[in-house]
């Protein structure tokens, strides 16, 4: 693998859990901002999916919260790039799946039907 695509899955999973601790990220929620944006779509493939506990702050920062979450390795097709993005478990996506994986300010999975 090269250092490029090294430091590409280094960024994508300390993005996605750093935007994990802020906020939940769910396949079908869009934050107002995101509304009219072009926002890049890579079709990819689910490998493999597993259930996890997201820990962060309260929306008032004093307390810590716990929710669930899903860790999801995807392939995407065009590069054949491997990358692991964990969001709420709002919408499951089994393994062998096609999906959707949106590039915004926040790296999004998405089925793709």
């Amino acid at each position: 693998m090269t250092f490029r695509k090294v430091a590409l899955v280094a960024f994508i999973s300390a993005a996605s859990f750093l935007s994990a601790c802020t906020s939940t990220i769910k396949a079908t929620e869009y934050r107002a901002s995101e509304v009219g944006e072009v926002i890049r779509a890579e079709p990819a493939t689910v490998l493999s999916q597993r259930y996890v506990k997201i820990k962060g702050l309260s929306t008032g920062g004093a307390r810590s919260s716990r929710r669930n979450g899903i860790n999801y390795i995807i392939k995407i097709d065009r590069t054949g790039e491997t990358l692991s993005v964990t969001q709420s478990s709002d919408v499951v996506i089994p393994a062998g799946s096609p999906a959707w994986v949106e590039f915004g300010d926040r790296i999004r999975i998405a089925p793709r039907n």
